[in-house]
């Protein structure tokens, strides 16, 4: 899969594009591997673990940056929240009439990739 990405990336460079966007969200497969509700797997790809939820994602746009060099735009669009899921947090909050806290943003560790992440909600 990882390896598909890559090359669907290297095709659009090719073909004249400016950029790609890796669709991450609306129960798309990497939006998926994302959610802590919808993922069930119990390997390295699974479970509660941030990073292991992340891992396919993170492969993903380590092979595209890899095929298209660093100069090629890579966007990443993610979802915001799951709604009546949350499934993106650590806990799931018991019921409350306002809207919950903001998180933290996740501070990043490495510079991959050129950082360009459509959040929607």
């Amino acid at each position: 899969i990882v390896e598909k990405f890559a090359q669907a990336a290297r095709r659009l460079q090719k073909a004249g594009f400016d950029g790609i966007e890796l669709h991450a969200a609306h129960a798309y497969l990497i939006g998926c591997f994302l959610s802590r509700v919808w993922n069930k797997r119990e390997d390295e790809y699974g479970g509660q673990s941030l990073e292991n939820r992340t891992r396919l994602a993170v492969e993903v746009l380590l092979a595209m940056r890899e095929r298209v060099g660093p100069d090629f735009p890579i966007g990443v669009r993610i979802n915001g929240a799951e709604y009546g899921a949350e499934g993106y947090g650590q806990e799931v909050p018991p019921p409350q009439p306002s809207p919950p806290k903001k998180k933290e943003p996740v501070k990043e560790k490495t510079d991959w990739a050129r950082k360009a992440i459509k959040l929607n909600s």
